[in-house]
């Protein structure tokens, strides 16, 4: 088990000069409430909305979720 906390660290490390690392995620989609995953690369935060911008490696998909909407970070469960 993992904490949000941790994974806003490891998505978006605190010094910028360092890549922001490939992870799997799974989240629930906001419309359906269906549990999506995928590998993921983070492109942009803004931590004072909870929103996290993903760019899905194998498609190339662009998505925003809420940081409450990830369940499960690089095979560990999320605990808010």
């Amino acid at each position: 088990m993992i904490y949000i906390n941790a994974v806003r660290k490891l998505i978006d490390p605190i010094d910028k000069t360092k890549q922001r690392p490939i992870v799997t995620i799974k989240f629930i989609k906001k419309s359906t409430g269906a549990i999506a995953s995928g590998k993921v690369v983070c492109t942009s935060t803004n931590w004072e909305r909870d929103m996290v911008n993903f760019k899905f490696i194998p498609s190339g998909e662009m998505r925003s979720i809420h940081a409450l909407q990830i369940i499960e970070f690089n095979g560990e469960e999320v605990m808010v």
